[in-house]
């Protein structure tokens, strides 16, 4: 569809959405607005400047502050985010290894009571 300029002249600050026509998409009587955090690094990483230049009364954040930040954001957090997930996946090996075992049993039972192999042995074998 070709829009005309005047059509994108409206203002729509009170609309949450915007679908694919660029006409605003309002929310439900009754829904509750989902905010959905901003996550892109650049953002997140002004942010903090922005609050370790607060915390220090300063107006422009030093070399210093940037060192920090960066180190923190950049190379600590995710450290220390991936050495928490990996050890909480080494101790939840034993549990989630015996819950596929319980799972692989109960699913094989299943098919037996369903498909009725258990009701009846075929004639001409014996059994042990």
């Amino acid at each position: 569809m070709d829009h005309t300029p005047e059509e994108h002249d409206t203002d729509y600050s009170d609309s949450v959405v915007v679908d694919a026509d660029l006409t605003p998409v309002t929310p439900r009587k009754g829904s509750l607005p989902i905010k959905i955090p901003e996550m892109r690094f650049n953002y997140v990483f002004n942010n903090a400047l922005k609050a370790e230049a607060a915390r220090h009364n300063v107006a422009e954040p030093t070399t210093w502050m940037v060192c920090k930040v960066v180190c923190k954001d950049v190379l600590l957090m995710p450290f220390l985010q991936s050495f928490l997930w990996t050890a909480l996946l080494i101790s939840m090996k034993t549990p989630l290894k015996n819950a596929l075992n319980y799972t692989k049993r109960m699913c094989s039972a299943l098919f037996t009571n369903v498909s009725g192999a258990n009701m009846y042995k075929p004639k001409g074998k014996k059994s042990m």
